[in-house]
């Protein structure tokens, strides 16, 4: 069959432009062989390190109610949801007499009316290109493939296109960096493969998988290795896995006999989790032993089921379906920190499930078919917990909520976060992610003229892309402690009106380079950053990142250093340049007690400017829609950040040397057993700030 060119060719995105001479991540090493640049450090005390303290926003008893059934009528086959580029969900529902049709959820969390996009179709599915447009993969009546783009995010659809071939159903998955690859069951029911050579990118030609399939599915590694389960006509539940990111292909292996539906995804934890119906109605499930690792036994959940499906919601819950014998879906989640489920719970006398999603605030939606043919919507009414006062002691002593009642709360400011990345779609991130309004999202161009193209939200120095995506947790948690929105669930960040820049110079594993450090630095200050946040440590000098900052302080930019954790007599580098540069301020870190860190970097003899702040036990958001505690200057450093953005929202006009003389000169002296300027106050900034000489600049 032939498949020339059934993709529209896109332009690839043209690369960033970069300095020549340093190739790797571990760019420069001592004579000893140890990297200069160490990375992040984060001090997590004991009972972190032995327990992860990650708290997900789950009711204790992981289940939330469910609201009341909506009936949206008859005529109805099967349906989807995804996410849009504004993070709402988008929903498609195919009809009997081959319409398709389409209908998006606003912001309060309402429902569009549908919209027709297609007829004549016999199958489809949908997937979200890394520039944010939305494509249809739909088998038309005589078994043709036909696909359709969206021209923009959000916008219109152009018209479709036509494909050689004669299939009955198609799926498609997207790749943890972006490329979209799709999957066909002929009519013969062999299974038929193509996937992107790069985001946004061109095709490569068909592969065939293998033959007699009647479903597949695809999941991704915590590491972006794929792994694939597919059913057989003859009922084997058969498994492949990658053997690298983008790499071959192991044989398929039968994993599971007598098998008449599945599901695969990933958890929260990392894990991924498999779910088998056998023919005798016993629900299976089996999940991996730790992240990328290996798979434990079959263990039954339950009996009397024929259909399953299972969705991670956004705030991490497992939530898992199952349409039993007696005609009922039935319901039960797991938070990550456990492997106990909740008892089943009854949503309504089914037909079939037809499509389960997660939402931005971390409720889940469900449509099935009921009984009589009507589909049938239940959305789950989630409310996100406050956290109880003693998560917030950084807030208190910082006197942070005295300035907010001021009206001081960091809007209009951009804080760069030079970091693992940031979590922009986490519900207390998002409405405070910083947006380049000057770049057209998913053309391929760059609208700006900045050297980076489709950098909407940032952009990942590592990777060399447009998704500084974070799969560390670190940046998350950072940005978090600067601009967690005041919303009434999860924390609030110091300057809950700030908007976050991310920008990745860390790798998942927490590594870097100072090239990467100088680029970042760079492009923060060209975007617009008036603050850059730098919770990375090393034993590093170099004349890059020097020039780098050197040119911040020419276009007033302040950079904030975490001093390190190795209870040194000096700060770290780049914490160290404090003592050279008047717009670099280090930071070590105190306890709830005013006690600073017995770990922390001292100033001894280094004549480095420094101030101390809540660095231990901070509470502040994780990946998965959760949050966590750790410690560390890492920790410290935003809270300054963060009170530099206070202090410029009440006086925009400052220096980057003011602005750290106002920082030091107001803060609270002493800390306990310190050595440095004391401990921050926000009250005593924003005074200073406002008064003469500084009030007149």
């Amino acid at each position: 069959m032939g498949w020339g060119g059934w993709f529209h060719k896109r332009p690839r995105p043209a690369p960033a432009a970069v300095l020549l001479g340093l190739e790797t991540l571990e760019d420069r090493l001592t004579p000893s062989g140890t990297p200069l640049l160490r990375g992040i450090e984060p001090l997590q005390d004991a009972r972190t390190l032995s327990t992860p303290d990650v708290v997900t926003t789950s009711a204790p008893s992981n289940v939330y109610p469910w609201g009341t059934a909506i009936d949206l009528g008859t005529g109805f086959s099967d349906a989807t949801f995804i996410s849009n580029s504004s993070l709402q969900l988008e929903n498609f529902a195919l009809r009997t007499n081959g319409t398709l049709v389409q209908r998006s959820q606003t912001t309060s969390g309402a429902w569009s009316n549908w919209l027709v996009i297609g007829t004549e179709i016999r199958s489809f599915s949908v997937g979200r290109h890394a520039n944010g447009r939305l494509e249809l993969f739909v088998i038309g009546r005589d078994n043709a493939l036909f696909t359709r783009v969206q021209s923009r995010p959000a916008g219109a659809w152009n018209g479709w296109i036509r494909h050689e071939g004669s299939f009955r159903d198609v799926s498609v998955f997207q790749h943890q960096d972006g490329r979209l690859e799709v999957f066909l069951i002929g009519t013969a029911s062999a299974l038929f493969q193509r996937i992107q050579n790069a985001p946004n990118g061109s095709w490569s030609g068909i592969n065939r998988l293998g033959g007699s399939f009647q479903k597949v599915k695809l999941a991704l590694h915590a590491d972006g290795r794929g792994e694939m389960l597919g059913l057989t006509t003859s009922g084997q539940l058969v498994s492949r896995s990658q053997n690298a990111v983008r790499g071959s292909w192991t044989a398929w292996q039968n994993v599971r006999n007598s098998v008449v539906d599945f599901d695969l995804l990933r958890g929260a934890n990392n894990r991924l989790e498999a779910f088998a119906v056998t023919q005798s109605g016993s629900l299976m499930q089996r999940s991996q032993t730790a992240p990328n690792g290996s798979w434990g036994n079959w263990a039954s959940i339950g009996f009397g089921i024929k259909q399953v499906d299972a969705v991670v919601s956004s705030d991490g819950r497992l939530q898992l379906f199952g349409l039993n014998n007696a005609g009922k879906t039935m319901a039960r989640s797991r938070v990550p920190t456990t492997t106990a489920w909740s008892a089943w719970e009854d949503l309504g006398s089914t037909r079939r499930i037809l499509a389960t999603a997660s939402g931005p605030q971390g409720q889940v939606e469900l449509l099935f078919l009921d009984t009589r043919g009507r589909m049938i919507e239940r959305s789950q009414m989630v409310s996100l917990p406050i956290p109880d006062s003693t998560r917030a002691w950084n807030l208190n002593a910082m006197r942070a909520t005295e300035v907010w009642s001021r009206g001081f709360s960091g809007k209009g400011i951009i804080v760069a976060v030079l970091d693992t990345g940031v979590d922009i779609n986490h519900p207390d991130l998002a409405g405070n992610i910083w947006t380049n309004t000057k770049e057209i999202p998913g053309n391929g161009k760059d609208d700006d003229n900045n050297g980076f193209v489709d950098d909407r939200n940032g952009w990942d120095f590592v990777q060399q892309d447009n998704r500084p995506e974070d799969l560390n947790g670190h940046g998350t948690h950072v940005a978090g402690t600067i601009a967690a929105l005041k919303n009434g669930f999860g924390v609030t960040g110091v300057a809950p009106q700030v908007k976050v820049m991310p920008v990745q110079v860390l790798s998942s594993t927490g590594k870097g380079s100072s090239f990467d450090i100088d680029r970042g630095i760079r492009y923060a200050v060209d975007n617009g950053a008036r603050i850059i946040n730098i919770s990375i440590g090393g034993n590093f000098n170099n004349a890059a990142v020097v020039d780098a900052i050197s040119y911040a302080r020419s276009k007033g930019v302040l950079i904030v250093v975490g001093a390190g954790n190795d209870a040194e007599q000096t700060p770290s580098f780049p914490a160290i340049y404090s003592r050279q540069f008047d717009n670099v301020v280090s930071v070590g870190s105190h306890n709830s007690a005013s006690v600073q860190s017995p770990t922390t970097n001292h100033v001894g003899t280094s004549r480095a400017v420094q101030v101390d702040a809540p660095g231990e036990q901070i509470y502040s958001t994780a990946l998965s829609a959760g949050y966590r505690t750790m410690s560390g200057t890492s920790m410290a450093a935003p809270q300054v950040s963060a009170l530099a953005a206070l202090v410029l929202s009440a006086n925009p006009n400052l220096t980057p040397g003011q602005l750290r003389k106002i920082i030091v000169d107001s803060a609270d002296r002493p800390i306990s057993s310190s050595d440095s300027r004391g401990g921050v106050d926000a009250v005593a900034a924003i005074d200073l700030a406002l008064s003469s000489p500084y009030l007149a600049v």
